[in-house]
């Protein structure tokens, strides 16, 4: 049976699909920026030129990136699904392998791909989390299982709104000004951070995935507040461990120098060989130092003292700039 297609909003732009995104909000037929094409799983896979190569912690190859023969970017989320996307006519095509699941499939594209297209230049993707505050947007990148999705839930359930999970746009405007913008609605912890987080009955949240255990969560079922509209990055936190003899939680300042090097290390990149986008990367992020206060927030990887992140964060906030 044929599927019908229908648009979605991702962060500004509008997405057809041939497949359901129930992640997303639809938009009700507005133009689409880009299309994302489902095919069957028994479609041959499509033969690219490798470039780039990820692996996991564990040494075992996660995803690879290349060109396929046509010239599209090709990427490889291996065991699971290919990805053909052609910039030039906006359009992301899948071929899942045997037995991936949709909701594995759609996590793919809106926490894996997306991203990667998000952050074209001029602009930034940065895998981040966010929240926006009286005072403007707090953002926190970090390696994964840094905490970004852990603190932003906190701080969101603290009365803050969730502005961002994992991937979070940052744009350079006139007058100095830097723009947030988030991806989309919802938010995925593991379940030690749910019982970190909710001390009595924990919402139920739904498998991102086949191959993880980590739950996603609606703002019903989790008890926040989404922002989805742009709004003015204020602070920017790096995420890191605190030495057992160091105070439990650390803010210090960071350096332009510092701050670009960490922006950089943080930032979703389609073609690491693409040299003009390597070098406009760098002055956006030159930019974004200059302009936001960014810094380092340390502390112990320990759970139970979500509270004190919390409340350093809340701190320094309410701090001068």
């Amino acid at each position: 049976m044929p599927f019908s297609v229908r648009t979605y909003r991702l962060a500004d732009l509008v997405m057809a699909s041939n497949r359901p995104l129930p992640e997303l909000v639809e938009t009700g037929g507005e133009p689409a920026d880009w299309t994302f094409v489902a095919h069957p799983s028994q479609t041959a896979a499509p033969r690219g030129h490798w470039f780039h190569q990820w692996r996991l912690p564990s040494r075992r190859l996660w995803l690879s990136l290349g060109r396929a023969a046509g010239g599209e970017y090709l990427l490889r989320f291996h065991h699971l699904a290919d990805f053909e996307l052609d910039v030039g006519e906006r359009r992301i095509a899948c071929h899942p392998t045997g037995g991936t699941a949709p909701a594995t499939i759609r996590h793919l594209l809106l926490d894996q791909v997306m991203p990667l297209v998000l952050g074209t230049p001029p602009r930034l993707a940065l895998h981040a989390s966010a929240v926006r505050t009286p005072q403007g947007v707090v953002a926190f990148v970090g390696p994964a299982g840094a905490g970004k999705s852990t603190l932003a839930a906190a701080l969101g359930r603290s009365g803050w709104d969730v502005m961002a999970d994992d991937c979070l746009i940052v744009e350079t405007m006139g007058a100095g000004a830097v723009q947030a913008v988030p991806s989309y609605q919802g938010l995925r912890l593991w379940q030690d951070s749910l019982r970190a987080l909710y001390a009595g009955p924990r919402p139920r949240g739904r498998r991102v995935a086949g191959y993880t255990r980590k739950q996603r969560l609606d703002a019903a079922a989790a008890g926040l507040t989404f922002c989805s509209a742009p709004a003015p990055l204020a602070r920017l936190y790096v995420l890191g461990r605190s030495r057992r003899t160091a105070p439990a939680v650390q803010v210090e300042r960071l350096s332009p120098r510092e701050a670009v090097i960490e922006l950089l290390r943080f930032t979703f990149h389609l073609d690491v060989e693409d040299r003009p986008a390597v070098v406009a990367r760098f002055d956006r992020a030159a930019r974004i130092a200059e302009r936001v206060s960014i810094r380092r927030l340390r502390f112990q990887p320990d759970l139970n003292r979500l509270d004190q992140w919390r409340a350093a964060v809340q701190a320094d906030m309410a701090s001068a700039p």
